[in-house]
């Protein structure tokens, strides 16, 4: 359809009721709908058509609810604008020690991948309930996003639209999706299946012969397994640190430490995800930990404080990473462990493995777990300690005091 302002393209599910168009000079695709009997043209601040199209279905969404009234065309910074600002506010908090550096990473990325995608040009002020629904939905459908990702992802949302309104720039924070809990518990390994796994591993490592890697069925190519796969399983078990940490572990971040004469490790996870605080190991980490600097000396592999732990002669560490989990879910896969009781097992089923054995196995009170595994208690009762099976404690349950007569 040809008009005075270019040609017009319906928008997908609107029934008709509005367009998007370009003007000579401009980049941006521009909005045209009827509200109330009289015109509405907008710019939509998109140069790709699919995103004005998203544009345009939560500006008639917003519209519906009565959530955007708004006869003239937004003047407001984009999203992504806004955003930028928010991170370099965060920025600032960083370095007087009020967040951590780990965390704004987290965030930047988040919006540098996901979502300024879908709603990183529109204006602040029209990014309202619909808009975002519209963002989480595209991560569902295309990233297969769980509950609690999701919950992060409007996180991010939530804080950027809140510095716009601390800044003056929109009146008030805008009606959101509501999060959502999701309190099932975290799969982990019992002492057996770790037992197997780690014994596979080593088997396949004494092999020293190439595995195929297979994905979905389908061949993709050979790789070798080291002996640092099986000293990270070992490590990640016996410690409580995240896989996004442990890839960035140095040596200049582990010390030996003799606690009631008995060696363990404390570490500290410069780039943790939540806050930066010593760590404590379990002993076996420690052996772990001493096998493997005596391997670099036999190899002739450099271990200063800022070499990586695991893996080192691999620069790149979100492919030392991936190598890790391939050769991880191989192990799993040959023995049909992938799939647990609550879901797909990942790498992160290590440091659940990890809490699990100190809650079963131990008398450690939950505060001391939180600080020492650099989580909240919050965490640990809505993903550990509501499931732990009271049968797994019925030692320690029996031999609790008995209630009076």
């Amino acid at each position: 359809m040809k008009g005075p302002f270019g040609s017009y393209l319906p928008v997908p599910g609107s029934s008709g009721r509005a367009s998007i168009f370009q003007v000579s000079g401009s980049p941006y695709w521009y909005l045209y709908t009827r509200l109330d009997g009289r015109t509405v043209r907008r710019s939509t601040g998109c140069v790709e058509q699919d995103l004005a199209f998203e544009f345009a279905r939560a500006f008639l969404q917003d519209l519906e609810i009565g959530a955007k009234v708004l006869p003239a065309t937004s003047k407001a910074p984009t999203f992504a604008e806004v955003a930028g600002t928010y991170l370099a506010a965060e920025q600032n908090r960083a370095s007087l020690g009020e967040v951590s550096e780990r965390s704004i990473y987290e965030e930047g990325l988040k919006l540098r991948s996901h979502i300024f995608p879908v709603i990183g040009c529109f204006p602040i002020d029209m990014v309202g309930k619909a808009a975002v629904n519209d963002c989480l939905l595209r991560l569902h459908n295309e990233r297969g996003v769980r509950t609690t990702t999701r919950n992060k992802y409007l996180v991010v949302i939530r804080k950027v639209l809140k510095h716009a309104w601390e800044a003056g720039i929109i009146p008030g924070l805008p009606s959101l999706p509501s999060s959502r809990r999701d309190d099932r518990p975290r799969d982990h390994f019992t002492h057996s299946e770790v037992a197997t796994l780690v014994s596979t591993l080593q088997r396949l490592v004494s092999a020293d012969e190439p595995i195929r890697y297979m994905r979905s069925g389908r061949f993709l190519r050979y790789i070798r397994l080291d002996q640092d796969i099986v000293d990270y399983v070992v490590f990640a078990v016996n410690s409580f640190v995240r896989p996004s940490d442990l890839k960035l572990l140095r040596h200049g971040h582990i010390r030996f430490h003799n606690e009631d004469e008995t060696e363990v490790l404390l570490i500290d996870p410069v780039r943790s995800k939540t806050v930066r605080r010593l760590s404590m190991t379990m002993p076996r980490a420690a052996e772990v930990y001493r096998a493997l600097l005596r391997r670099r000396i036999e190899e002739g592999i450099a271990h200063s404080s800022d070499d990586y732990v695991f893996l080192p002669t691999i620069p790149n560490r979100t492919y030392a990473l991936a190598e890790v989990r391939r050769l991880f879910d191989h192990a799993l896969n040959l023995h049909r462990m992938k799939r647990g009781a609550n879901g797909t097992r990942t790498l992160y089923s290590l440091r659940h493995t990890a809490f699990v054995d100190r809650l079963v196995n131990s008398n450690i009170d939950p505060m001391t777990l939180a600080l020492n595994g650099l989580t909240s208690v919050e965490m640990l009762q809505r993903h550990y300690l509501s499931h732990v099976d009271a049968r797994l404690k019925f030692g320690a349950f029996i031999k609790s005091r008995q209630p009076s007569e």
